[in-house]
């Protein structure tokens, strides 16, 4: 999952140095793209707390598949006991973390359609523009 989503990361960074035509340009707008996909990923901000205008921007994010599928493989079936030597504590399922407090809810394979998706289109794209750029003109 984290080589797909490394791949994922430089195949949107290709398509954004195919699409602008200066160096200072495609760093500004890489790194503004790259920000938008880190903020609304999910690890720096949960999606439950995102105001209802903007909560679908997680669903643009690569970071956002990822975290949610490498959150739900760690945290899906373990049982957290919160007590206090020998204090009756609180117990809470990883599911109900996963659920209540992160606003996710991990497929794994649906999850890894959607990165394979964003590689493919980053891909396809980044070489349509790059076979437009070089296409011969007219003589």
């Amino acid at each position: 999952m984290v080589s797909l989503h490394a791949t994922g990361a430089a195949a949107l960074s290709f398509l954004i140095a195919a699409a602008t035509s200066s160096v200072a340009v495609c760093t500004l707008f890489t790194s503004f793209v790259l920000l938008q996909q880190t903020v609304f990923g999910g690890l720096l901000t949960s999606s439950a707390r995102l105001p209802a205008w903007c909560a679908w921007l997680r669903h643009t994010s690569l970071s956002f598949f990822s975290f949610e599928a490498a959150v739900g493989n760690e945290l899906q079936g373990l049982v957290f006991d919160l007590g206090i030597n020998g204090i009756d504590g609180i117990l809470f399922s990883g599911g109900d973390l996963l659920s209540s407090a992160l606003a996710l809810q991990p497929q794994p394979g649906a999850d890894l359609l959607c990165e394979l998706m964003w590689v493919a289109c980053a891909a396809a794209a980044t070489a349509l523009l790059v076979t437009l750029a070089h296409a011969p003109r007219g003589a």
